[in-house]
């Protein structure tokens, strides 16, 4: 079991975006995983993808996917740091493994991935079955004859329908394939699109419920369907012309007003507050963002609605919490940055997903480089923040040796967080300091270059670079 690990206790601080300006509460983290023999892709150096949750008899787990396959953890036991609980390697591994994706249902857990390694490598639907947790999980089902490869999934729970999405299957590209799991160790196809009736284009990703299907087309714009009778679909309506346009990859629906949020995944582009309540004339209404001092460079990713917030994973901005209880006017109230640099060389890295717990209001949180992240439930009463004090560090010698002090100018109350980071914002080195004036020793394997410095707690946040 791989067990490389940040257990930290709940210090009552977080980290701030520090181009925000705004007073945006902190996520509280209390746990964050990362394991330093995973090989990171061929294209971004990046190992983790997609991050979901599910409930096993009665404790909650958290999976994150990587170059290797599925990581499963145990929320239930954070003290223990012994929290991953099982591994199901992907039938697709390596360095070319980008996506993977993955939905729960009845005790299951259905996951595919969206590239293949060459002929005696291919990627498969795999069906884990999740009754053995936390002492093991067993495949059930694993097979190329269904879904060989997809970029998403999604599962209908009021039908038990699963949406495989971007999908090649016997050689053969698809842009929706739709599956019973009436039986949910052996799903039964019950349609594929482009089909007689709708000449669906590819799809990225989709939202569905009761049979409304929302799809994410990419250039194509946002299309809605009924598939009440999958085998014949109904198009209610579509979006494909809209202020801010760029590759529609992903979206949310309110839960209680006919509102849709979608993502373009586009440098600079801002979420959408779509109108649905008329699927023949839906309607861009409102728009906001991340709110950062790099608009031109901000990428909004995947998202997700638990109860009156919308939890957004940003790719260079990390988490953002949204209150949508005014569902047409969402307001920033909440964040925490998982890729803590500012270096935009590499177009996609950062945060991939985010997903709120039902139950525990826990939020876990997966990032390319630096793996998962767990945190404290978001509570507006608990939550201070102050960005105005204006503190500012000396950070002495530089260049450094072996190590180097920090003196801050102000008296701070609370304890200071100290992180260090190399470029690709992989976290090197954390200490926590009670006083104003340390002295850091990093990692003796450090190798000269330049490396990056982020001191923080809920009064101040910095971000210096450091050269060895």
């Amino acid at each position: 079991m791989k067990n490389n690990y940040h257990y930290l206790l709940c210090l009552g601080f977080g980290l701030f975006s520090l181009a925000t300006n705004a007073q945006i509460d902190q996520l509280s983290l209390i746990y964050n995983w990362d394991d330093p023999n995973i090989i990171g892709t061929s294209f971004y150096d990046n190992k983790y993808n997609e991050v979901w949750g599910f409930v096993q008899g009665g404790q909650e787990y958290a999976v994150i996917g990587s170059t290797e396959g599925v990581h499963f953890f145990n929320m239930d036991d954070l003290e223990s740091g012994e929290i991953e609980a099982a591994f199901v390697q992907g039938t697709a591994v390596g360095g070319n493994l980008i996506h993977r994706d993955y939905h729960d249902y009845q005790g299951y857990l259905y996951t595919v991935a969206d590239e293949n390694q060459n002929a005696s490598n291919v990627s498969t639907l795999q069906i884990i079955d999740l009754s053995g947790l936390p002492q093991s999980t067993q495949i059930v089902y694993q097979s190329s004859d269904l879904v060989e490869r997809a970029h998403n999934i999604f599962i209908d729970t009021l039908s038990g329908t699963l949406y495989a999405m971007g999908v090649r299957a016997n050689s053969t590209f698809y842009s929706l394939r739709i599956f019973s799991l009436a039986n949910p160790e052996q799903p039964t196809l019950l349609t594929s699109l482009p089909n007689a009736n709708l000449n669906l284009p590819y799809v990225h990703d989709g939202y569905i419920e009761n049979g409304i299907g929302y799809f994410n087309c990419g250039g194509s714009g946002l299309y809605v369907v009924d598939f009440t009778e999958p085998e014949n679909p109904v198009l209610l309506g579509t979006l494909t012309s809209y202020q801010d346009q760029g590759y529609n990859h992903s979206g949310w629906v309110h839960g209680s007003e006919p509102v849709y949020y979608l993502a373009d995944e586009n440098h600079g582009l801002r979420i959408k507050v779509v109108d649905v309540s008329d699927y023949t004339d839906m309607d861009v209404v409102n728009y906001f963002d991340a709110e950062t001092d790099y608009p031109e460079e901000s990428i909004p990713h995947n998202m997700i609605v638990l109860d009156n917030y919308l939890y957004v994973s940003y790719y260079f901005e990390g988490v953002q919490v949204y209150d949508i209880s005014d569902a047409y006017n969402p307001v920033r109230v909440a964040e925490y940055d998982t890729y803590p640099i500012v270096d935009f060389t590499d177009d996609y890295n950062g945060n991939w997903g985010v997903y709120p717990f039902p139950g525990s209001k826990r939020i876990i949180a997966s990032d390319m480089r630096n793996g998962l992240f767990v945190f404290d439930p978001y509570d507006p009463s608990t939550s201070t923040t102050d960005l105005s004090k204006g503190i500012k560090a000396k950070i002495y010698p530089i260049p450094f040796e072996s190590q180097f002090n920090v003196r801050l100018d102000q008296v701070v109350n609370n304890d200071i967080q100290c992180e260090l980071y190399d470029l690709t914002g992989k976290l090197l080195h954390r200490e926590v300091h009670s006083t104003g004036s340390f002295e850091i020793i990093p990692p003796t394997h450090l190798q000269a270059g330049s490396y990056l410095l982020r001191l923080y707690n809920n009064e101040f946040n910095i971000t210096t670079k450091l050269i060895k």
